[in-house]
């Protein structure tokens, strides 16, 4: 570049000498400077076209990796199925297992709840702790009342092609564009128990799993949930839910 700014200014000076002597302006040398920086003219360009396609076709390059990448990595979102042991159309089943969660009467029983695998393996023996896990117990009636004092089985599903998973309460269908999963009740702890708990949608067509004791009065406890209060659509009555994948 600094080559051919000095050749076009020697270009420039020569003909304004040539001009001032009263000197024919198409002498040879002048005739040359402007040849030669013509031709540094064309190179110069020719090399920025080229540096700019070298440049556009790496872009392109890189792109066509993401696209690969992308299309050969589907997109996969999981959930846990709450009170049935078998995954929806669609969607796989990792494994399926039992709900449970912290006593009901416990203070600093975690408010979660975890879906533990059928087989679940040990990592050590014999290793006392200071948290408890005990299985999940329905205690409610209307239409889950034949499930009561029954502990709540759970499944873990895979639905691939999906990347976005929403849980809406009061509802039992998806908005456009999503897929239902599955729809049921919110259930959580009774209100009066000391021990925390959350909210889960847990599916209409409730699966139970047979305790050998009856009724167990200090495990975690779950309940259909009503709304209360004048300001709740649907006071008094129970709050389905739906969970939905896009």
């Amino acid at each position: 570049m600094k080559m051919l700014l000095l050749i076009f200014f020697c270009a420039i000076f020569v003909t304004n000498a040539v001009k001032g002597n009263g000197e024919d302006i198409d002498s040879p040398l002048v005739s040359y400077l402007l040849a030669k920086v013509q031709r540094l003219e064309a190179k110069m360009m020719s090399k920025d076209i080229s540096v700019r396609t070298t440049r556009e076709v790496e872009e392109r390059s890189v792109n066509n990796e993401d696209d690969k990448k992308t299309k050969g990595c589907p997109q996969v979102v999981s959930y846990i199925r709450w009170g049935n042991t078998t995954c929806p159309y669609g969607a796989n089943t990792l494994y399926k297992g039992t709900a449970v969660g912290g006593r009901h009467t416990d203070k600093g029983a975690p408010s979660n709840l975890l879906c533990l695998p059928q087989n679940p393996m040990r990592y050590s023996y014999n290793q006392p702790g200071d948290a408890l896990a005990t299985p999940v117990e329905y205690r409610s009636g209307g239409s889950i009342d034949h499930a009561s004092c029954r502990n709540m089985p759970c499944s873990l599903c895979e639905a691939t092609g999906r990347s976005s998973k929403i849980m809406i309460p009061s509802h039992y269908v998806c908005p456009d564009g999503w897929n239902k999963e599955y729809n049921g009740f919110i259930m959580a702890g009774h209100y009066t128990h000391e021990g925390s708990s959350m909210y889960y949608c847990i599916d209409e067509n409730v699966e139970q799993i047979r305790s050998t004791g009856g009724c167990d009065n200090t495990a975690q406890l779950f309940y259909t949930v009503r709304g209360y209060g004048s300001h709740i659509p649907k006071d008094g009555h129970a709050l389905s839910c739906v969970v939905c994948t896009k």
